[in-house]
């Protein structure tokens, strides 16, 4: 049975007035101009917000610390946190999820391949990320959801991780020291 939850919501921009109608800029535009300006928003946010730079998961830091406090508490059944598109955006890119094998590059457009990072999949206009903690014969276990779908977590490569293995992969960032990292010496 579960244990704690720990959940974040989190808010992005995009199109919601009127989600049965079609915009009227789409007429505008042709299939692929849409497919190039989706990529180029992927490309944009890779590098803005999530895997480009590391700063951008370094910023997570408070998030990470909060999220293992609160999944190793026994004093709370739920935790709820409220964010905006950047905040999930970093926060996909520290956990690792849709980490491609190398960095997104303009030139892998129309490469065929595809890509992990699109934001318009995982980071639409309301998104949220959960984690679910259950006792396991006197183990706590952890499952990760995203648009309320199970996860496979980075951290074991599994659906269903030991809190263990959470706290082993995400300690470094979550145990370091925010104010010098996001420091400004002007």
């Amino acid at each position: 049975h579960p244990n704690s939850l720990w959940l974040m919501i989190l808010h992005s921009g995009g199109r919601a007035w009127a989600p049965a109608e079609d915009s009227p800029w789409c007429y505008f535009f042709s299939p692929e101009d849409l497919r190039l300006y989706n990529f180029r928003e992927d490309l944009k946010y890779y590098y803005k917000m999530a895997l480009g730079h590391n700063i951008s998961l370094q910023m997570t830091q408070p998030l990470l610390s909060d999220l293992l406090t609160s999944l190793q508490s026994s004093s709370h059944s739920a935790r709820l946190n409220f964010g905006h598109t950047n905040t999930v955006q970093p926060l996909l890119a520290a956990l690792g999820l849709y980490k491609d094998q190398s960095h997104l590059l303009a030139s892998d457009y129309g490469s065929g391949t595809g890509h992990l990072w699109d934001v318009s999949r995982i980071s639409s206009f309301a998104s949220n990320l959960a984690w679910l903690v259950f006792q396991c014969e006197g183990e706590k276990r952890v499952m990760m959801f995203h648009q309320e779908t199970a996860v496979v977590q980075p951290a074991c490569g599994q659906l269903v991780c030991s809190l263990q293995q959470l706290v082993d992969t995400y300690s470094s960032l979550a145990d370091a020291d925010y104010t010098s990292t996001c420091r400004s010496d002007t």
